[in-house]
């Protein structure tokens, strides 16, 4: 992607993560960004192509973080606090772009925008299932129960994602410790 492009979409995504999908038009992106029509169109053919070309462009730098964390390597409660660590990290370096993710998949499902997001979503679900499902193979307890398992961390890391970009939680090691600690003790009990 070239710096033209990366200024609209980088432009985009902080318009639509602070009005919303909908509410923000072409006109605004390209008065904003100091572009043209012509060359947003040129570029990503469509306000629809825009989105999802943050969706591919942010996605990519979250999957390339989560690599590592997301290999389960024997030792789950280090391997928890390592996808917390990533998630949390991401959200504060990320900021405009976790918002907008955060708000797209609340979005009604027939819409554009959970369109576009849901293969993102379905990776994400599909990788944290992963885990729990290697996790399982050592922790008999889990077996069978990987999926909400899965579910309900990644329901916590949205959670303690949307604190962090609220201003209400701070990352550091001992919260993440505390939040995985009470997490696996409901695994365990």
């Amino acid at each position: 992607m070239n710096e033209n492009s990366m200024i609209i979409l980088k432009t985009a995504c902080k318009l639509f993560s602070q009005h919303g999908y909908d509410a923000v038009g072409v006109q605004e992106i390209i008065e904003t960004s100091g572009f043209t029509k012509p060359t947003l169109y040129h570029y990503f053919g469509s306000k629809e192509g825009l989105l999802k070309a943050i969706l591919e462009h942010y996605f990519d730098l979250f999957h390339k973080q989560l690599v590592e964390p997301m290999h389960y390597s024997g030792d789950i409660q280090t391997g928890l606090r390592n996808i917390f660590r990533s998630y949390l990290d991401f959200a504060e370096h990320e900021e405009r772009f976790f918002r907008l993710w955060l708000a797209l998949r609340l979005a009604p499902t027939q819409s554009v925008t959970y369109q576009a997001i849901l293969p993102y979503t379905q990776s994400q679900q599909t990788a944290m299932f992963e885990f729990f499902l290697q996790a399982a193979q050592q922790h008999g307890n889990m077996r069978g129960h990987e999926k909400i398992l899965a579910t309900s961390f990644q329901g916590m890391l949205f959670t303690y994602g949307s604190l962090v970009l609220q201003g209400e939680f701070e990352i550091n090691q001992q919260q993440i410790n505390q939040a995985v600690h009470q997490f696996m003790h409901g695994i365990f009990s």
